[in-house]
């Protein structure tokens, strides 16, 4: 599995920001995944939810909207979840590793107004 993150302003102040996680899975076979992002105390989620649940079997986009009045670090993650049923798939055996242990992707974001 690869993250791959982006932001881009969305208002003039420069203190708004879209911040947008591209998630690729690289195995052929769908997975089950958790998207989070870290909420510090210095971002404010203006749209969207900070947790996402779902299937991924290519590419799938992620989004949120945030405040953040100085410069910070967002923290991203995607987590495989094995034991979930969120896939049409999922009663298949996975392709690799134990399918009690969680596997886990993270980044960090520098988002500066």
């Amino acid at each position: 599995m690869k993250i791959t993150p982006s932001t881009s302003p969305t208002n003039k102040k420069g203190n708004e920001f879209r911040v947008q996680l591209t998630v690729k899975n690289n195995v052929k076979q769908c997975q089950e995944v958790e998207i989070t992002s870290d909420d510090n105390g210095f971002i404010k989620y203006l749209s969207g939810p900070s947790t996402y649940e779902t299937c991924i079997c290519t590419i799938s986009d992620f989004f949120w909207d945030i405040y953040v009045p100085e410069s910070t670090y967002l923290k991203a993650s995607a987590t495989i979840l094995p034991y979930k049923n969120k896939c049409p798939d999922s009663d298949e055996p996975l392709l690799y590793g134990d399918p009690y242990q969680i596997y886990n992707v993270t980044h960090e974001i520098n988002v500066t107004p």
